[in-house]
């Protein structure tokens, strides 16, 4: 995967390789690859498909016997905050399914928890894919500097009533999917 990453970065996106420590998929290995906007993602992806080195790990790939193994693409627009691995390289993932119908409510309150997750010195994206499965997903992407720090935060915010008062608000719109702990590696 870092080969892929490698070959990611050289042509227009941020790529990292992750890997997930707690939750459903533990010990999945993820790609991301990030840009700024989906006009900028659509033009690092032909730059991408066009470069002989993306081609020759995609040959690769399709001969291992794991070839099977391998996830599907999702592109997901962060519309609140941006995911900053290499400044916040551990990140809680918390998914809920929603009605797109309660996205604007959902981004506003989210903004609420940006100003306590700032606070603590941590990282907030919020997004919902645009392309992928699920596609009534809301994704709240809590990052920090390291697992010491996340764990020291995690306890300060649950005991928070402002923050309780945020989850109970987000019940009423959306539900709890699922969670995880990806770390940069």
């Amino acid at each position: 995967l870092k080969a892929y990453a490698a070959v990611g970065n050289a042509n227009g996106f941020n790529a990292r390789v992750s890997k997930i420590i707690d939750g459903p998929t533990v010990g999945c290995m993820a790609l991301t690859m990030m840009t700024a906007t989906m006009a900028a993602g659509m033009k690092a992806r032909a730059s991408l498909t066009a470069d002989p080195k993306w081609s020759a790990l995609e040959k690769e790939r399709a001969e291992s016997p794991n070839a099977d193994r391998v996830g599907g693409s999702t592109i997901v627009r962060f519309m609140s905050g941006a995911p900053d691995p290499a400044n916040y390289p551990v990140s809680l993932i918390r998914i809920y399914l929603m009605s797109r119908a309660n996205l604007p409510e959902l981004l506003k309150i989210g903004e609420e928890a940006r100003k306590i997750a700032t606070s603590m010195d941590m990282n907030l994206a919020l997004g919902t894919p645009i392309v992928g499965d699920s596609m009534n997903r809301f994704i709240v992407n809590y990052q920090a500097r390291s697992l010491e720090h996340l764990g020291e935060n995690f306890d300060k915010v649950v005991v928070l009533p402002e923050y309780q008062e945020i989850l109970i608000r987000v019940a009423g719109l959306a539900t709890i999917s699922t969670a995880v702990i990806d770390v940069t590696v």
